[in-house]
């Protein structure tokens, strides 16, 4: 029954049953959505759900970001809320 709704033969279905790679990948989406399965479709080929992608695209992140040797690390104080925006000789008084 499946094979005549599909409209492939019965040597295809059991091929496709079977997970055979010369069926076309339009006959397994045919198949699903027959079986009423058509949602998962969509899942084939997320980028989310495929864990050796993944993992292989993991593989090829660099370990370390390197920001190169001109690079120099500048030592920040941290701003008191209450003091920004004035001078830092602000409240001193000048002496003479």
């Amino acid at each position: 029954m499946v094979a005549e709704r599909a409209q492939i033969t019965r040597p295809t279905l059991w091929r496709a049953e079977r997970g055979d790679a010369s069926v076309a990948l339009g006959t397994y989406a045919t198949i699903l959505w027959i079986l009423g399965l058509g949602d998962r479709i969509g899942q084939l080929a997320a980028p989310e759900t495929d864990v050796v992608g993944l993992s292989l695209a993991d593989e090829q992140l660099p370990l370390r970001i390197s920001a190169g040797p001109r690079a120099t690390k500048r030592k920040t104080k941290a701003i008191d809320p209450a003091e920004k925006g004035q001078h830092k000789d602000a409240g001193r008084e000048e002496t003479r």
